[in-house]
C-alpha cells in the first residue's frame, strides 16, 4: 500500500497534486491533510466518494510500500498521524516528495527517493500534470478538472507572478 500526503488546510493544489499522483501510482491512496476547511471541504462533501481516500486511522503501517508527500517538504506541516508514519524510527519507509517551493535544506528532500521532484512553478500539480502527460496516461474530465483547479488556485487563475509557461502547459493538457 502507498499513501499521499500533504500540509495541514490543504487546498486545492494540495489535492489536485495527490490525484495526479493516483494517477502515476495506483497502488497510492489519498490520505487527507487536516484540518480539512474553505472550499476544499465543500468540495469533498460533494465529491470524496470520487476521490481514492483513506483514512489515517485505516492505513496499515505495516503494509506501507511508500509514502508521497506533496506541496509540502516541512513535516512539520503535516498532521500528526502522516508526520508519525514519515519520521517513526522504528521502521523507515521510502518517501517521494513533489513540491513547487524552492529546496528547504532542513526538509524532507535530503532523504526522499531520487525520482523526487522540486522545481520552481506554480502549483505542485504542474510537477506530476507533466509526468502524466508523458507517460501518456488518460485523464478523466473529473480527474483533469480537480488537476485544474489545483493550477489555478495556486497561480491565481495563472496571473500570479510565480506562474510559468509549465503552468499553462499543464492546464492546457
Amino acid at each position: 500500500m502507498e499513501v499521499v500526503v500533504t500540509h495541514n488546510n490543504m487546498d486545492f493544489d494540495s489535492l489536485g497534486a495527490q490525484l495526479a499522483v493516483t494517477k502515476l501510482y495506483p497502488a497510492a491512496r489519498i490520505v487527507l491533510g487536516t484540518p480539512v476547511v474553505g472550499n476544499v471541504r465543500t468540495f469533498l462533501a460533494l465529491y470524496r466518494s470520487s476521490l481514492p481516500i483513506v483514512q489515517m486511522k485505516y492505513v496499515d503501517r505495516s503494509r506501507l510500500t511508500r509514502i508521497h508527500v506533496v506541496d509540502c517538504q516541512n513535516a512539520e506541516r503535516l498532521d500528526a498521524g502522516c508526520r508519525e508514519l514519515l519520521l517513526a524510527d522504528d521502521r523507515k519507509i521510502p518517501y517521494l516528495v513533489f513540491d513547487h517551493h524552492g529546496i528547504d535544506p532542513k526538509g524532507l528532500a535530503e532523504a526522499a527517493e531520487p525520482d523526487s521532484i522540486i522545481e520552481p512553478v506554480g502549483a505542485a500539480t504542474t510537477l506530476l500534470v507533466e509526468l502524466i502527460k508523458k507517460q501518456k496516461i488518460k485523464l478523466t474530465a473529473f480527474e483533469a478538472t480537480v488537476m485544474a483547479l489545483g493550477i489555478y488556485e495556486d497561480t491565481g487563475c495563472l496571473t500570479y507572478k510565480g506562474t510559468t509557461e509549465r503552468d499553462c502547459l499543464a492546464v492546457a493538457h
